[in-house]
């Protein structure tokens, strides 16, 4: 029987907590944290971001979105990434499970092409709120 002096109890997703990515000072001046949420986000991102072969040991790991960049953008390149940042995702983050990925072009001021946008819409398992993960790569100097 829960007292009133009986704490409730901890869930996972309290005890959670990792260094913050990028890596970023917090107000303390010692490394900022991440909470549950952010853990998943910043675990995909790293994973968006890290080319194929970067990895010694994991060299499936990663997409290579980085040579994709100066690429036209075509229904077959933005299928290629669908499927790349599928399995990617799947295949090193077991706690989300991916609904639908975009990609889309960025421009500057002037019209010309920039960046490629990639948007991810995921689930965290053993959460309903769905999120999404935009990563420009810029192509141009």
């Amino acid at each position: 029987m829960p007292t009133v002096n009986t704490p409730p109890p901890v869930t996972d997703a309290e005890i959670v907590k990792t260094l913050a990515f990028p890596y970023q000072l917090g107000q303390s001046g010692f490394p900022a944290l991440s909470d549950y949420n952010n853990v998943v986000f910043q675990s995909i991102l790293a994973l968006l971001l890290t080319g194929t072969n970067e990895r010694l040991m994991h060299v499936d790991m990663g997409v290579n979105l980085h040579r994709m960049v100066f690429d036209n953008l075509t229904p077959i390149l933005q299928a290629r990434i669908a499927t790349e940042v599928t399995r990617a995702i799947e295949d090193y983050e077991p706690r989300a499970s991916v609904l639908a990925v975009d990609s889309a072009i960025g421009t500057n001021t002037e019209g010309g092409p920039t960046a490629i946008i990639v948007d991810v819409l995921y689930r965290v398992n053993g959460q309903p709120v769905s999120q999404q993960v935009e990563i420009p790569l810029v192509g141009t100097p």
